[in-house]
């Protein structure tokens, strides 16, 4: 086998998965849709075959009887064809390296040299949407033979984020004492006390000492106007919505969604007519976390057109893979709500003078302590999303 030098594949346990699920799937040549992995006749699609756009062009990987055939997109000539058995035994072998890898960033010579071979150049398929692989399966509900893009999930190592932080994911919340108060002590002295116990969150205890004081907190805005429309896109009460789900987050320290969830329908701050049982909340957000998931991010424009046109592929500690198709709508939607959690990413504090923001912040996000400006008083939380 050819080998490589130079040029070496690195990549962290999620985008090795990705090339783990390319090989896994070539090797089964089917995708379940049944969370129990039975094969059921209406829960299985069958892959015709895997589309790639590669460095030397796009490439067919043609599931035939026993064999992948690689082919030339453009010339339709075919390049080589492999057994699947060797598919499965490259993928058994790269799951193992995966599991037994430490360290963020990793490389696999043996992986590689046999993923080069058959021209895959790349761990994660080069994509201009959400998409980390795209099939063509045979759907036996319609018959047909559509093509969709499905985004990965790997259990396999890190958890996964359905929405990455950035600086315009702060929410921002005017801080309304009924008297002056002293900032500066409250942030020091809860960063202290965060820092003798790891189980407290200085966040926390900022909020619930501010709220003890008799202040109000009242969301302001999202700070990435871009973001703030691309929520409101979606549903106008958005922002607002997730602002108290964000706060209550941090207030009673409970980071799972569908807590968080059942926190609104209890509290109801947006003072919805739940005497019917309408589920407002839980609609919402599911609709937020659905768009998260299939193309939606903060800083682009969004327009409501789904990327990710199939759905997500999971892939399980044990190797197994499973889908969530958007077929199945509700039990997507139930997944994302019932497998996610709200994030605190790092908040870039000075630890040497809590309140303010460290020199130079590896994530510059700047959140979570009170600050003034303009004779006001403010406090910034952050919008991370990561599955379970």
């Amino acid at each position: 086998m050819q080998k490589w030098p130079f040029d070496m594949l690195t990549g962290n346990k999620g985008e090795w998965t990705e090339a783990y699920v390319f090989l896994r799937l070539l090797a089964e040549g089917k995708l379940s849709a049944d969370q129990t992995l039975e094969d059921i006749p209406t829960a299985v699609f069958p892959i015709i075959k895997i589309i790639r756009e590669e460095t030397a062009g796009a490439r067919d990987y043609n599931i035939i009887d026993g064999d992948v055939h690689i082919v030339d997109a453009v010339t339709q000539e075919t390049i080589l064809t492999v057994p699947k058995s060797v598919f499965a035994k490259e993928a058994d072998d790269l799951l193992g390296r995966i599991k037994k890898a430490k360290g963020r960033s990793n490389s696999f010579p043996e992986s590689e040299d046999f993923l080069k071979s058959v021209d895959v150049n790349s761990l994660s398929a080069p994509s201009a949407d959400k998409s980390d692989i795209h099939l063509m399966v045979h759907d036996y509900k319609t018959g047909q033979n559509p093509t969709l893009g499905f985004s990965i999930k790997s259990t396999i190592g890190q958890q996964a984020t359905l929405l990455n932080p950035g600086a315009g994911t702060n929410f921002i919340y005017k801080i309304t004492p009924p008297s002056d108060i002293d900032i500066k002590k409250i942030n020091t002295e809860t960063y202290i006390k965060s820092s003798a116990n790891r189980s407290l969150s200085k966040i926390t205890l900022r909020i619930q000492e501010l709220l003890e004081l008799g202040c109000k907190i009242e969301f302001v805005k999202v700070q990435s106007d871009m973001f703030s429309l691309n929520l409101s896109l979606i549903e106008s009460d958005l922002p607002e919505l997730i602002s108290y789900m964000l706060l209550y987050r941090h207030r009673d320290q409970t980071s799972y969604t569908r807590d968080l969830v059942n926190i609104l329908v209890n509290e109801n701050p947006l003072s919805y007519d739940l005497s019917r049982g309408h589920q407002f909340y839980h609609y919402k957000i599911k609709k937020f976390l659905t768009d998260a998931a299939l193309g939606m991010t903060p800083e682009t424009m969004w327009t409501g057109i789904h990327d990710a046109t199939g759905g997500f592929i999971i892939a399980r500690p044990d190797g197994e893979i499973g889908c969530y198709h958007i077929y199945n709508k509700n039990d997507f939607e139930t997944y994302l709500i019932t497998s996610t959690k709200l994030e605190q990413p790092s908040t870039g504090e000075d630890e040497n003078n809590p309140g303010f923001a460290q020199a130079k912040p590896k994530k510059p996000f700047l959140f979570g302590w009170i600050y003034e400006e303009d004779n006001e008083y403010f406090m910034k939380l952050n919008l991370q999303i990561r599955f379970l």
